[in-house]
């Protein structure tokens, strides 16, 4: 686990309430797993950053239904198709981070396969931040 995730997991820890659990991003099949198991008992909102924002993107557009889907800055070579995102999220909101030039995080954000704005047209709300790639998980990320 690398410094990125300890930060993601120490919110999680932090802020995670009783029954949520807390998954990498590449634990796409456990994921799927613990949605299709619990879909139907509970409410599902899943929040990704990063490449756990195009993992959780990529699990749902393969069919897996939940009820709320929240991306921050999501990251991935391989994107979901957003149509099927979309259809199987009851909503889908998508946060970018627009700030911080061409520094560090979001040069590693770009060369990882930056969504930028491509999600727009498709997610229920697409909200451009005025943060970076990481400053966005500051603000945004915690309940």
């Amino acid at each position: 686990m690398d410094d990125k995730n300890e930060f993601v997991k120490s919110m999680y820890e932090a802020y995670g309430k009783e029954g949520d659990i807390y998954f990498e991003h590449h634990q796409k099949k456990e994921l799927a797993a613990w949605i299709d198991e619990n879909n139907s008992e509970y409410s599902l909102t899943v929040i990704g950053h990063s490449y756990g924002g195009n993992s959780a993107a990529r699990v749902i557009a393969a069919g897996h239904r939940v009820d709320h889907l929240i991306t921050a800055d999501p990251v991935g070579r391989f994107k979901p198709n957003f149509t099927n995102v979309a259809l199987y999220s009851e909503t889908w909101t998508n946060y970018v981070a627009t700030g911080g030039g061409m520094n560090r995080n979001n040069l590693v954000a770009r060369a990882g396969g930056w969504y930028g704005h491509k999600p727009e047209w498709y997610a229920d709300a697409h909200i451009p931040i005025n943060k970076d790639h990481v400053e966005i998980c500051f603000q945004y990320c915690r309940p």
